[in-house]
């Protein structure tokens, strides 16, 4: 069965599209069939994989009927994962991916994604607009990443309030996955106070215990142009990716078990 997740924050330069890259390519050697999708306009993702050595086709492609979503898709020299980028998009076509977030062609595009790959990864630009809304419509859930600034704990209720309300009126199947912290950095007195003030505002069921810390082995990544946990500079980063793709799979299991137990008496038909 496919799980939709969306890769979301309330502010930017958090590290989303870091952690989808990382995270995907985790959960695909551990489940096999992930595909991650970038929604992000400014399309961080195809400069992160090295994605546009392979294709310049991409998501506002499809959704203009330029190309077919096969011809867009870039699977990865070891399978573990593939990659639908935005594609070349214009600034003045920037509008047009709005619209289309809007009148639901944007979503279709995305669940119709959803029977070939077992997990689907959404990188969801910051904020809460027209692109995030279609996406969290089409997901089973969203990973919500935080840094520790200030501004994150004034901006988390209110992404957390659209979540309910997107729940409510359109996507009953959403559910929170979790909150990850990301950029943590354990020197600074100021990330572990906001560390500790989002520990008092959260139950601890819905923060992530892995924690992303700022690390140079991301900017080294970056410039390769590859995951992180592919590079020999940290293994800490990789031990790291995968204990996080492991607790993902553990809250779904969780979430599997408590579903089963209120299901009612045990019959089939």
């Amino acid at each position: 069965m496919s799980r939709t997740i969306t890769v979301a924050s309330q502010k930017g330069g958090v590290g989303k599209t870091t952690i989808t890259l990382n995270l995907g390519y985790c959960l695909g050697r551990m489940a096999g069939g992930t595909l991650l999708i970038d929604l992000d306009p400014q399309g961080g993702m195809a400069l992160a994989s090295n994605l546009r050595n392979r294709t310049r086709l991409g998501l506002f492609d499809i959704l203009k009927k330029r190309a077919k979503p096969e011809e867009a898709l870039a699977e990865a020299s070891d399978s573990s994962i593939t990659v639908l980028g935005l594609g070349e998009v214009a600034p003045s076509e920037i509008p047009l991916f709005e619209e289309a977030a809007w009148d639901g062609s944007l979503g279709q595009v995305v669940a119709d994604m959803s029977a070939k790959f077992h997990y689907i990864l959404i990188d969801a630009p910051a904020g809460i607009g027209g692109v995030v809304h279609a996406a969290l419509s089409v997901s089973q859930g969203v990973l919500l990443v935080c840094d520790c600034s200030a501004l994150t704990l004034k901006s988390v209720p209110v992404f957390l309030a659209v979540v309910e309300h997107i729940k409510e009126k359109f996507n009953p199947a959403l559910r929170l996955e979790g909150v990850l912290i990301s950029l943590f950095d354990d020197t600074s007195p100021n990330d572990r106070t906001v560390l500790e003030q989002v520990r008092e505002i959260f139950p601890p069921e819905a923060l992530f215990n892995t924690l992303i810390p700022y690390d140079a082995a991301f900017e080294e990544a970056s410039l390769d142009a590859a995951p992180a946990v592919l590079t020999d500079t940290s293994l800490k980063i990789k031990r790291l990716f995968l204990e996080l793709a492991s607790e993902l799979r553990e809250r779904e299991l969780a979430a599997l078990h408590k579903a089963l137990a209120t299901d009612g008496p045990p019959r089939l038909f």
